[in-house]
């Protein structure tokens, strides 16, 4: 009898753990699917906006790495 409650008892406390465990990964996941989603989002208005400024102007290539500041100074 002590058996079989001992053994109920540690079914009982694994399930649980178990849900108890699950919530925490669930929680933790929608928080940083959010806090990613958002951080997205941010970096995309980001873009957009120095896009909407550089078509403003005129836009300016840079030279490759290493030939000085002109784009014409490269051989």
């Amino acid at each position: 009898m002590i058996r079989r409650l001992r053994v109920k008892f540690v079914c009982a406390m694994m399930a649980i753990v178990t849900v108890m465990l699950t919530a925490i990964f669930v929680a933790m996941y929608q928080v940083n699917r959010a806090a990613l989603e958002q951080e997205i989002v941010e970096q995309m208005r980001m873009m957009v906006a120095a896009d909407t400024v550089l078509s403003q102007g005129e836009r300016q290539v840079a030279p490759p790495p290493g030939c000085g500041t002109t784009a014409s100074s490269c051989n």
